[in-house]
């Protein structure tokens, strides 16, 4: 008895420590010269340290990041540690980010497109530009279309701002949120945020993307300009883009079709419709998805004034949402209607049909709920009504007499019954602990203090080729002047010889060898770093996303 006790212990306890590892990339597919996202994430501390080494055997680690959040709201804690890194592919294809051991969890294996690289930019020598494309310059009318933008700079940005772009004769929808990664031109790394929209044209013929506009503040400290005496101002600007809308087939215009490449239509219904009875409701759920629509673009299913013969129906109002990704938007359009049978019989709902144009096929299509049958039962008599006997007094007392003569009888239950009392009271009492005595993880960085010994430590540590301790003390170092939190969240604020050092350097930390790192270049750019800013004292934050007017 005990033993099968401790059993289910065990595997109870298991159970509730047991705590998935979820897996997201930022980006998918991902270009071979662009570097890209990875994030496992918990709500509870392994019970050993993750390893990582399968990761960076497939991948070369750019960075990596630990972080832990804790929160208490109404009485209840909630924990949320995550491990991110920034990933590099080494060749083409489909790709698997391998599944890594956190303790006694196992991460998902998680697939990723990795691709050719993309068409270079226009070749240009300048340290910063911008870049804009369309997936279809030759829509169709209100076909969606990607707008990309994206600014590639390779030099500190203490500001940027950008306005939305203002198009005539269409709808602009901006997609996620700005995606910031890297990737190389020539040989030549340049740091990336890229933004996307959905845009619809709303009239055929010519339609224009007009030039955009970006005004960045630079930080001078950089050998691409001359005076090293406050910010240059810096404004680029992009190419216009004209698209040729093409129209609809007149057929199609004229009856009101969506424009979309996929399209599904369903229904559902809250119980068996063949055995329905007067008065009883029951509810009828439709609902129609389609990509590259937005949901208010979606047709009324079901027409609130119609009236059905032996039903009293009660529509509720539609529930219209989408959902955005960097493919564009997917709209969605749910609606709900409780119907009351009010005469017995049979019927038929006739059928709901939504026409749509495939922009990929250039073919019209149908999406069909076929007719429904519904059978309505006449309410049956109720029978008479019987009252059981209730049982005898006599009986019951015989009953518990009994119960009781049982009781006395056999003390190996009673001795059983307090055995298996004790025994849970226990177990809960050890799921409790184990539940709520420990306390929530606080940050798990170390941390970060003003450290103004910088030059000699680093010296140091750089003529020793220490590398980690090297990253520890330009962490520190980051952290006090930039607020940064990564070597590679520092790089951006730094000279490019610097740079290029930090990443030669972080890159080193995450190879197979660590020890074929050299410091003293590290060191001397670091030097010369601070000479600049000393000369020239600046303050830069971090690049924002380009929405600042």
């Amino acid at each position: 008895m005990m033993k099968f006790i401790f059993l289910l212990v065990t595997f109870f306890s298991s159970t509730l420590l047991a705590t998935p590892i979820t897996v997201t990339v930022d980006r998918n597919p991902v270009s071979l010269n662009e570097s890209f996202q990875v994030e496992f994430s918990t709500t509870k501390d392994p019970d050993e340290n993750p390893d990582f080494k399968p990761l960076a055997a497939a991948f070369t680690v750019m960075d990596r990041n630990h972080s832990s959040k804790s929160s208490w709201v109404n009485g209840k804690g909630s924990n949320e540690i995550k491990w991110t890194f920034t990933l590099m592919a080494t060749k083409v294809g489909n790709q698997v980010i391998p599944a890594l051991q956190f303790g006694s969890e196992t991460s998902p294996e998680t697939a990723i497109e990795i691709i050719e690289p993309q068409a270079q930019p226009i070749k240009t020598d300048k340290p910063l530009f911008l870049e804009v494309e369309v997936d279809n310059p030759q829509p169709y009318l209100h076909a969606q279309v990607i707008f990309s933008l994206r600014f590639f700079y390779r030099v500190q940005i203490a500001e940027a701002s950008l306005g939305e772009p203002e198009i005539e004769h269409a709808i602009l929808e901006k997609l996620t949120k700005d995606k910031n990664y890297t990737t190389k031109i020539d040989g030549v790394a340049y740091s990336v945020t890229e933004r996307k929209y959905a845009l619809f044209p709303q009239q055929s013929g010519e339609l224009e993307i007009p030039a955009m506009s970006l005004t960045a503040a630079v930080n001078p400290n950089n050998r691409y300009y001359g005076s090293m005496y406050g910010t240059k101002r810096e404004v680029i600007t992009s190419k216009a883009i004209k698209l040729q809308v093409l129209p609809l087939p007149v057929a199609i215009a004229n009856n009101n079709h969506i424009v979309s490449p996929t399209v599904h239509l369903k229904q559902k219904w809250s119980t068996d419709l063949t055995e329905l009875k007067i008065g009883e409701p029951i509810t009828r759920t439709l609902t129609i998805m389609a990509q590259a629509v937005m949901g208010k673009q979606l047709p009324t299913l079901h027409a609130a004034d119609v009236e059905i013969s032996g039903f009293k129906t009660y529509p509720e109002k539609a529930k219209v949402h989408e959902q955005k990704s960097s493919a564009g938007i997917v709209g969605f359009r749910e609606e709900k209607i409780a119907f009351i049978p009010t005469i017995a019989g049979s019927y038929e709902l006739p059928e709901i049909k939504i026409n749509w144009f495939n922009p990929h096929t250039k073919q019209a299509e149908t999406s069909v709920i076929p007719a429904t049958k519904l059978n309505v039962l006449a309410n049956a008599i109720p029978a008479t009504n019987t009252v059981a006997p209730l049982p005898l007094a006599s009986n019951k007392v015989d009953a518990t007499a009994t119960s009781n003569k049982n009781l006395a009888l056999d003390p190996y239950k009673t001795w059983q019954r307090l055995t298996i009392f004790f025994a849970s009271a226990w177990f809960f009492t050890l799921l409790f602990f184990l539940t709520y005595k420990r306390k929530p993880v606080i940050e798990s960085e170390p941390e970060i203090k003003p450290y103004t010994n910088i030059n000699k430590e680093l010296k140091q540590a750089c003529f020793n080729n220490d590398a980690q301790t090297a990253k520890t003390l330009l962490l520190l170092w980051g952290q006090e002047h930039y607020q940064a939190i990564g070597l590679t969240a520092i790089s951006p604020y730094c000279a490019t010889r610097l740079s290029k050092e930090i990443l030669i350097l972080n890159q080193a930390l995450y190879s197979s060898n660590p020890d074929v790192w050299h410091g003293k270049k590290l060191f001397q750019t670091f030097s010369e770093h601070k000479a600049f800013n000393k000369v020239n004292k600046v303050t830069v934050s971090e690049l924002e996303p380009l929405h600042r007017l």
